[in-house]
């Protein structure tokens, strides 16, 4: 869980050494999160050459507007570079995050971000609501979401991926 993928190389090896290594030998599957900003083709390497074998990437949009509203420092193609890369390297159970209830977002760009993930044909889609957390910039700014507006976009978010296989 949170963003492993910001230790470096040496601290991601002694982790592994030292702890993850030894799951291993009783764990049928090994998820690691990444962010596309703080994650490189060697890390990724490092990760598939001590058993890691399913990713979770945090997108979150297919929007760089929307990505730049949630204070993410990726763009969608550092998020394409890493999935490729992923990809390239082996990893064959790729997961992506996606956020929905984005103040601002409609059900047109959610629908284009549901669709983004869609044709890259990733083993598992995972969405999640916007939270707004107290002592966070949203929280403190005063920000809104619509609860209705929220709802729709989880009920056709559903839908739409079940549709979609």
């Amino acid at each position: 869980g949170g963003t492993p993928s910001v230790l470096s190389e040496k601290q991601l090896e002694f982790l592994f050494k030292t702890t993850i290594a030894h799951l291993t030998k009783c764990a049928t599957e090994i998820t690691f999160e990444v962010n596309p900003e703080s994650i490189t083709g060697q890390k990724l390497k490092t990760l598939k050459d001590y058993g890691v074998n399913r990713l979770s990437i945090g997108l979150q949009s297919f929007d760089d507007k929307i990505l730049n509203f949630l204070g993410r420092v990726h763009t969608v193609k550092d998020f394409l570079r890493c999935y490729e890369s992923a990809r390239k390297i082996g990893f064959e159970n790729i997961n992506i995050d996606l956020i929905f209830g984005i103040p601002g977002q409609t059900t047109e760009n959610w629908k284009s971000t549901l669709n983004g993930a869609i044709e890259l044909k990733p083993e598992h889609i995972s969405i999640y609501s916007l939270t707004i957390e107290k002592g966070t910039r949203f929280f403190e700014t005063g920000l809104q979401k619509d609860d209705d507006i929220d709802a729709d976009m989880y009920e056709f978010a559903i839908e739409y991926l079940k549709k979609n296989g």
